[in-house]
């Protein structure tokens, strides 16, 4: 009797899979004729008799956007994506539907993950440069808004614990070691930022504004136009300085502007071997500390004392790197930093600007338009299906106390599995004990 039980729901259960795969199949046939509308009832139906399986969730989303329905693409996609994590066009799609809200930043997100896990796919590298336009795209987007309601924003609301690093002059540096000043920037941020109570602005809108208002290096310190930068990006103080070089010795003095009274503190110079410099940069971080009033804690200590690497040389290359991203040279900016990591192959800083701008170097600051790669994005999506696993099948094989024979010599299970044909069910066996 039990295993006549097994043979008719395990029947069952295969008729009912067959029925939400023809139904699934409808749907995509009306997709790909452009019936979007009908291909989205047919994939509700196949979701409804199996909620688990992800591609009617993808398709539907896919039917979703084609249809001009972003915010319902998302929610179906989104459900796609919990269900099958490592397809990758699920990610495609909902990216471009993130674009079509205008939700530029989520929709870089949403790339970025997909080029974790699919870095080496034939569309991979445009894909990288989406992620750099949609950056770039959504910084520019809050740089115009703040600029548009300049007059509208007040100082004296800015908040007295925010900070911004505006940058170093290299002064007399050598060529050599000019790139010093732009690494000392870099570090100032991420040693500053590991104090609780700062909020340091993030470097990618300070550029922004600075290229906006077009504030060269030379008025860094200029009590005139700084305060600007930090009313427009909400910042009530502004870090700056300067390094001169003698032979081997390197100076580095720094100034912190008052945004709200334009008043100028200037903490103790630094001076030292260039070959010393990554001391010298936690100097610079502990002066401008004890001149805004802040005292680490001592587990805050340790980690402030934490240097991102022990190589000069690779530092060098890193500060190099960071000055040609500056100026969208992506390729020159990926070979010096991958001379930082010949140099040091541990130093993470070099790692992570390294892929903030691989793939980059044939770049041209604009990408196709949504329409144009959605097909491309559609044909990925084809490729990609998730594989049938038949939860369903198992799941009542389980609860019947039954484990189908996994090889030859298993022996776990003396019935053979039902055939299934293609629309048909053929049952083998008797169903006497």
């Amino acid at each position: 009797m039990k295993i006549r039980l097994l043979y008719l729901l395990t029947a069952l259960s295969l008729i009912l899979v067959s029925c939400s795969s023809g139904i699934y199949n409808r749907g995509k046939t009306e997709l790909e004729a452009g019936n979007y509308q009908d291909a989205i009832a047919f994939f509700n139906d196949a979701i409804s008799e199996n909620p688990d399986k992800a591609d009617p969730w993808k398709f539907m989303g896919i039917a979703h956007y084609r249809a001009g329905n972003y915010g319902e693409a998302v929610d179906a996609l989104k459900q796609a994506a919990i269900l099958a994590p490592e397809d990758g066009s699920v990610n495609l799609f909902l990216g471009l539907s993130y674009e079509r809200l205008g939700e530029l930043e989520q929709a870089a997100d949403i790339y970025r993950a997909y080029l974790d896990k699919h870095p080496d796919e034939e569309i991979s590298g445009r894909i990288r440069h989406r992620v750099r336009y949609l950056t770039d795209k959504a910084v520019q987007q809050e740089v115009n808004q703040i600029i548009s309601r300049e007059k509208s924003i007040k100082t004296e609301e800015i908040p007295d614990n925010t900070l911004a690093v505006l940058g170093f002059n290299p002064g007399n540096l050598t060529p050599r070691y000019s790139p010093l000043a732009r690494g000392l920037s870099e570090l100032l941020v991420i040693d500053l930022s590991k104090v609780p109570e700062l909020k340091v602005v993030e470097r990618l809108k300070l550029q922004a504004i600075m290229d906006e208002i077009q504030l060269t290096r030379s008025e860094y310190f200029d009590k005139d136009r700084v305060p600007r930068v930090g009313k427009l990006i909400g910042a009530s103080r502004i870090v700056s300085g300067q390094l001169s070089q003698q032979e081997d010795e390197v100076v580095i003095e720094s100034g912190i502007i008052g945004v709200k009274d334009g008043f100028v503190n200037y903490p103790d110079d630094v001076e030292g071997d260039l070959q010393r410099f990554f001391a010298l940069q936690k100097n610079v971080a502990r002066n401008i500390l004890s001149t805004l009033g802040y005292e680490l804690s001592p587990e805050e200590e340790e980690e402030f004392l934490a240097q991102p690497t022990n190589s000069f040389l690779a530092f060098l290359s890193y500060s190099l790197g960071l000055e040609y991203m500056d100026q969208n040279m992506y390729s020159l900016a990926q070979a010096q930093f991958d001379n930082a990591l010949k140099e040091d192959p541990g130093f993470e800083l070099a790692v992570k600007a390294r892929e903030q701008v691989v793939g980059l170097s044939d770049y041209t600051g604009e990408v196709e338009p949504p329409g144009e790669i959605v097909e491309d994005f559609a044909l990925y999506a084809s490729a990609v299906t998730s594989a049938q696993t038949g939860q369903s099948l198992r799941a009542i094989q389980t609860i019947l106390g039954f484990q189908p024979d996994i090889g030859e010599d298993e022996g776990d299970n003396p019935y053979t599995l039902p055939v299934v044909g293609s629309g048909n069910v053929t049952i083998n066996g008797s169903f006497d004990e």
